[in-house]
């Protein structure tokens, strides 16, 4: 219990120091999940499109529209999806965030999800596609804490992840499965 805790903690002062070095460019806020796909917190426009991103995916609820502006000028697709702060996203909502995401790994697009810190909104959504291409919820959450140390799924959170993985068996993604490799490499 204290070490989770701990951890909790630690984890959410962590995630606020790499957002504001991420915001002043000192660093790039987001770990690598897989080949194409990059989950984080918020970073520079200037970070993000020298880092070569083709497609964000950004899960906060705040008027992005500046950001988005910027972003377009720079020919990255830009897709926001708000998620309230600490929630889950039902299954239809996660369902669409990751066809839109298959569709630009087919395509061999570099892709950023972010939220505010990069450590419940976006960890989920990475989840979810992971959960999509094989893995089991618990799987995909302990391969992004791997990567990503800051990674903190609330219990509402891993509802929506588990009740995603429970939908998907009647959601048909055939079409959508691009590939039969390891998901880890998708």
């Amino acid at each position: 219990m204290i070490t989770k805790t701990l951890d909790l903690v630690i984890g959410g002062i962590k995630a606020r120091l790499l957002k504001y070095m991420g915001l002043a460019g000192l660093l790039f806020n987001a770990n690598m999940i897989t080949n194409n796909i990059w989950v984080g917190g918020l970073n520079s426009p200037r970070t993000i499109i020298s880092e070569g991103f083709n497609t964000v995916i950004d899960l906060r609820e705040e008027d992005a529209s500046s950001y988005q502006s910027i972003l377009k000028k720079h020919g990255i697709e830009y897709f926001n999806v708000r998620i309230p702060d600490g929630m889950g996203a039902p299954p239809n909502v996660l369902f669409e965030i990751t066809k839109i995401i298959m569709k630009r790994v087919k395509d061999g697009k570099k892709i950023l999800i972010h939220c505010n810190l990069g450590r419940g909104r976006s960890i989920l959504v990475a989840a979810a596609y992971l959960v999509s291409k094989g893995l089991k919820p618990d799987e995909a959450i302990d391969k992004i804490k791997s990567l990503r140390s800051v990674s903190f799924l609330n219990a509402q959170q891993k509802g929506a992840l588990y009740e995603f993985a429970k939908a998907l068996k009647k959601y048909d993604f055939s079409r959508l499965h691009y590939s039969t490799s390891d998901p880890a490499n998708n």
